[in-house]
């Protein structure tokens, strides 16, 4: 099994664990504390254009796309952006695409405001591609 079907069967599986309602209590909180602290870092404004990079299911992009003018939720694995465009059917400032962050992504130069990658960066193979991903996204 290749990595990108590994997200797309793990996105199945982790979206059916909540919507068994066992976590619904806790997983809203612990997404918008999330969204808290990494938007007093970087300051999303309501003019910003934002990339999710690795935004899996879009937990966490229903909270950028409220605070920005477009949020480009991207991820590897198809799996995971159908069920994220299910969730954030409301939200129309979402624009959904296939990156892999191992690879050259698919964003022209200087397009976004900020980027953010959230429980994704770890995914990478080795230091190699971690470096290779930040000089890439310097670029876009």
């Amino acid at each position: 099994m290749n990595a990108v079907d590994f997200f797309n069967e793990l996105a199945q599986k982790t979206d059916g664990i909540l919507a068994t309602g066992r976590f619904f209590t806790f997983t809203p909180f612990l997404h918008r504390r999330i969204f808290n602290d990494f938007n007093g870092k970087i300051g999303i404004k309501p003019s910003d254009v934002v990339l999710d990079l690795g935004g899996g299911t879009g937990e966490l992009t229903k909270y950028v796309a409220r605070s920005c003018l477009q949020v480009v939720l991207a991820d590897g694995a198809a799996a995971t952006l159908h069920i994220a465009k299910r969730k954030l059917k409301d939200a129309n400032n979402v624009i959904y695409a296939i990156a892999d962050i191992d690879k050259e992504l698919p964003f022209p130069k200087e397009y976004f405001d900020k980027i953010i990658c959230y429980s994704a960066i770890h995914y990478l193979s080795n230091v190699g591609r971690f470096n290779l991903l930040f000089q890439r996204l310097f670029n876009i």
